[in-house]
């Protein structure tokens, strides 16, 4: 989205005049839906049988209860492996998964790790979490890639 705004004390500026014109030849699309009231969203059958990104979907998935209880889920079950307490290694890891139609989580990833048992506690944490709200798109639950990162401190 472009905005471009012109105050009525500048709009007969020389520069402004010529952006003024220069906008006037560009042929803005506007999406059908939004001039068409014939426009009808894709059926069910017709939404891509593909993976979203968390980004472009109109609902995004969402924990049983939201983010703050996602935090809890993760409180409560994450054990802090021994080895890296004893070692002292903290951080964050980065994980990606997909939040499956039916709200499972599949395909889940580490993009960016800690330490080897660091990393496959987070694995494991967000493996055994409960189904989510899938994703929406059209009103259909669609499969999306999620991103999150879990993180790991020493208190």
């Amino acid at each position: 989205m472009l905005l471009i705004v012109i105050t009525k004390e500048n709009k007969n500026k020389p520069e402004n005049l010529a952006l003024r014109e220069k906008l006037s030849k560009i042929n803005f699309a506007t999406p059908r839906f939004a001039v068409d009231p014939n426009f009808k969203k894709p059926s069910k059958d017709s939404i891509p049988n593909g993976t979203f990104d968390f980004v472009s979907v109109e609902k995004q998935p969402e924990f049983p209860g939201g983010l703050k209880a996602f935090y809890q889920y993760l409180g409560q079950n994450i054990k802090y492996p021994k080895e890296a307490a004893k070692n002292k290694i903290y951080g964050r890891v980065f994980l990606s998964f997909t939040v499956e139609k039916n709200g499972e989580l599949t395909d889940i990833k580490v993009t960016r790790g800690v330490s080897r048992d660091i990393d496959a506690e987070a694995v494991r944490v967000i493996s055994e979490s409960p189904n989510w709200s899938p994703g929406i798109q059209f009103g259909v639950p669609v499969r999306v890639r999620y991103n999150i990162n879990v993180n790991f401190n020493l208190n």
